[in-house]
């Protein structure tokens, strides 16, 4: 099915993404969780959440989990649906020209839409996504977009009054202020949202850590 993980097509701080095909040769997406350097309590936590949140939701604009594998002691697998036009990162700033002028503003329009619709979702339990940004939205073939990436989501009851303690998450560049003081609540996503509809309408990223200058390290020399 995967070819002995040959063909990556994306990574993170504690994963990798692997194309493959279903025995029916159906193209999937296969992420593979700290399988180097050991198995870690983050990797088993990021994975248990994704299953239990993506594995129970349904909504066109969120990414569907196909299935899943854990192995005792081994590898943490996640199943999904292989999208052929990639991230929408890729295309403002890696894409070809021709990339360029398929993502025409009523595109982009629908693009942000979709997104939207994804972070308004209704169910039982509110999703806080908590990680946003143009890497974590996926593209098809039309260029519908869906949301992806839920490993350090938060599932929480809908009638939350007040903001959650917890651990700083998520990508400088999109992180919504409040973060920097541990506090998460409903409005983090909408803050992640709005920044991440600034880079396809810009052109330009939020955060570029390689655009700071190095200080000079004898500056009276």
């Amino acid at each position: 099915m995967m070819q002995d993980f040959g063909s990556m097509i994306g990574r993170g701080s504690s994963a990798q993404v692997f194309r493959g095909n279903l025995v029916d040769s159906t193209p999937v997406a296969v992420k593979r969780i700290n399988i180097h350097g050991g198995r870690t309590v983050a990797g088993e936590e990021e994975f248990k959440r994704e299953v239990s949140i993506i594995g129970n939701v349904h909504q066109r604009s969120l990414v569907r989990l196909l299935g899943y594998c854990f192995q005792r002691r081994g590898g943490l697998y996640l199943v999904y649906p292989f999208y052929e036009n990639g991230s929408l990162e890729r295309w403002p700033f890696h894409g070809s020209e021709e990339q360029r002028r398929l993502l025409t503003w009523p595109k982009r329009c629908c693009i942000a839409v979709d997104v939207a619709r994804a972070l308004a979702y209704e169910c039982r339990r509110q999703i806080l996504h908590l990680d946003i940004k143009p890497g974590n939205i996926l593209l098809d073939g039309d260029l519908y977009a869906y949301v992806s990436d839920f490993g350090i989501s938060m599932s929480i009851t809908r009638d939350l009054t007040s903001v959650i303690n917890t651990r700083g998450r998520g990508t400088f560049g999109y992180m919504a202020p409040e973060m920097l003081v541990n506090a998460v609540s409903d409005r983090s996503d909408v803050f992640r949202y709005g920044m991440t509809l600034l880079e396809p309408i810009s052109g330009r990223r939020n955060f570029d850590p390689s655009s700071w200058a190095t200080p000079d390290p004898n500056p009276l020399t």
